[in-house]
């Protein structure tokens, strides 16, 4: 089986009310245990007696179009798990924690310094942590 292959896996197969599993070993009646079939392979399984033949209440279905809300929310938690560290969605996962991290240290800022000026203290003279949680910031401790 080629990384090709793999990729190109993303259809689900249905005999009546049930899916196959993977490598067409049983059913299931869960879309998340269900196997994943390429197009071809799908259009093969379902179309036993060829392709005008009698289809024995066969059909596949692509991964996104399964309709199971237990399936929709278990693709939508594992979409990111498959990616590299290197793919687009994995940095862009990166950069929005670096983001908030970023807001709420800036927000801590905007209070320490309201907090300064209420109080008349200069940045040394305060005594809210966060001189000692920006040198712990700037160390990376």
């Amino acid at each position: 089986m080629t990384d090709k292959q793999d990729i190109e896996r993303r259809y689900l197969i249905r005999k009546g009310a049930f899916w196959y599993r993977p490598n067409c070993q049983g059913y299931t009646d869960s879309a998340i245990q269900a196997g994943r079939y390429t197009l071809e392979e799908a259009e093969r399984y379902t179309h036993p007696n060829g392709k005008n033949g009698p289809r024995d209440d066969m059909s596949f279905t692509h991964e996104d179009d399964v309709k199971c809300p237990d399936w929709r929310a278990f693709a939508a938690k594992t979409e990111h798990n498959w990616c590299s560290d290197d793919h687009p969605c994995a940095v862009a996962t990166a950069l929005t924690a670096q983001r908030d991290e970023a807001v709420a240290a800036l927000r801590k800022y905007g209070e320490h310094r309201r907090y300064c000026a209420k109080n008349r203290l200069t940045i040394d003279e305060c005594d809210c942590g966060f001189t000692a949680a920006l040198a712990k910031l700037e160390t990376g401790q």
